[in-house]
């Protein structure tokens, strides 16, 4: 049940491609329940981007952009929920007046408070114009960072928005995208400060992967600003910037791993607000959502059992994967998750078959054939999504094969203490982990070797996370 909270058209988006029904349609066919339209908003004249002309014209296309949003939000009502926002900019103080004008006026699930300009120059266009906003800012890397944080800052204090973007998008196109924030003390203290009032408000980081998209090894915010987050106990939702339909999802699968390197146990997600109030809670937790091991190519299903210390089902429990209610006996339970992997081999399996249909049918040697078979899983499977993972997970030579191969289970239990009263981050401290490993084999019949095993629950309420892992 993946979601993502931030996306362009190029409909509304000069920098973007696909039409916005043509987002949607590529959100759902991914299977997303939840999917973020957030247009930019409009900027004044002395703001504008290379291909944009008209600052008018930019009013305009907003204006457009929020009754077709409502359009497509009521015409796929039954298959995705659709959340209209914006995508903020915040450059100059007219930009505060321009926020707070379309708040008045529309009405919005939420919106993105981002950064783009640092000392009104675009530090995410290209190169040249990043090396103006580093030159006004003293000359290296760390005095255009430290002025975009303090920039950032004000912002936050400004608007308290309620998903954070990129939070780290200034590290774009600097000499060293990869470089640990912690290394530069002062920027640091920056990045902390800013970390400190998103949490005392409330706010969420968004996991961005356009980063990885654009060529670094972690989505925005990297690692050390995650970790940091979290020991604020701080919260996170998943975002794709994606600017056409291609793009919808990508590198989700590369975000898996990195939510569990940076102890983040709890994703979430914004739900449609009933009325206008900015304070109107909208953020609900997604407890379990596309939590993976370390490993490569892991099979994430998304399935939550709320126990108590004695090992007895609290109320309510079910299947996140398929809303049902199995027996919670450790038997009934193994038996149903067994029914998700036989789904996963029968899937993938016809999807081998359709690969190996689709290359025969060319008239290729058999190394072109290799490289299409490569390029076409690759294309069909590279989401994230509880289905696709699925596909992901059996490797095609195996599917298509269909011989023996083995899958280790393993059962993470996290124990999450219960919040302060009337906390603003609930279930988001306190992290107690324990975690079993099981190794099963299954053969063409598909039955498993053994009985299954589980290790005892720690003494409190906990969630059981289940993950399965191909070896």
């Amino acid at each position: 049940m993946p979601h993502s909270h931030h996306s362009h058209s190029g409909q509304f988006c000069a920098h973007a491609t696909c039409t916005l029904e043509e987002m949607v349609q590529q959100a759902i066919s991914l299977k997303m329940d939840t999917f973020a339209l957030t247009e930019h908003i409009p900027r004044d004249t002395a703001d504008l981007y290379p291909e944009e002309v008209d600052a008018q014209k930019l009013v305009e296309i907003f204006d457009a952009y929020y009754p077709e949003a409502l359009r497509l939000r009521e015409k796929y009502a039954s298959q995705i929920t659709i959340l209209i926002g914006f995508e903020g900019e915040w450059i100059r103080p007219s930009s505060h007046t321009i926020i707070k004008d379309l708040l008045s006026r529309y009405k919005f699930d939420f919106f993105v408070g981002s950064i783009h300009h640092t000392l009104t120059k675009p530090i995410d266009f290209d190169h040249d114009m990043y090396y103006e906003a580093r030159t006004i800012a003293g000359g290296s890397d760390e005095d255009v960072f430290a002025a975009f944080f303090d920039e950032q800052y004000d912002m936050l204090k400004a608007l308290t928005p309620p998903l954070v973007g990129h939070f780290d998008l200034i590290r774009l196109k600097s000499d060293d995208p990869e470089r640990n924030w912690t290394t530069m003390p002062a920027v640091w203290e920056k990045i902390v400060r800013n970390l400190d009032f998103v949490a005392s408000y409330g706010g969420i980081l968004e996991l961005n992967s356009s980063a990885i998209r654009k060529g670094m090894s972690e989505p925005y915010p990297k690692a050390e600003i995650c970790k940091e987050f979290v020991k604020k106990g701080g919260r996170f939702a998943l975002s794709d910037d994606s600017h056409a339909t291609s793009q919808v999802g990508l590198n989700f699968s590369k975000v898996l791993s990195f939510v569990e390197n940076t102890g983040i146990e709890e994703i979430h997600y914004f739900t449609p607000k009933t009325d206008n109030n900015p304070n109107a809670q909208s953020i609900q937790p997604r407890k379990c959502l596309l939590l993976v091991n370390k490993g490569k190519d892991p099979l994430v299903l998304p399935l939550l059992f709320q126990i108590d210390s004695g090992g007895k089902s609290v109320i309510p429990y079910k299947c996140y994967g398929c809303d049902k209610q199995p027996v919670f006996r450790p038997s009934a339970l193994f038996s149903h998750f067994l029914e998700h992997i036989n789904e996963a081999e029968d899937y993938t399996e016809r999807l081998a078959t359709e690969v190996l249909e689709e290359i025969n049918a060319k008239d290729l040697t058999q190394k072109q054939k290799t490289t299409q078979s490569n390029l076409l899983r690759k294309q069909r499977l590279d989401f994230a999504g509880p289905e696709k993972i699925a596909q992901a997970k059996l490797k095609h030579e195996q599917a298509a094969q269909h011989e023996q191969y083995s899958i280790r289970t393993r059962i993470l239990i996290c124990s999450i203490h219960s919040p302060r009263p009337n906390s603003a981050t609930p279930l988001a401290k306190n992290y107690t982990l324990s975690r079993c490993w099981m190794q099963r084999v299954f053969s063409k019949s598909r039955r498993p070797r053994g009985p299954p095993q589980y290790s005892s629950p720690p003494r409190s309420t906990i969630f059981a996370k289940i993950v399965y892992d191909c070896s």
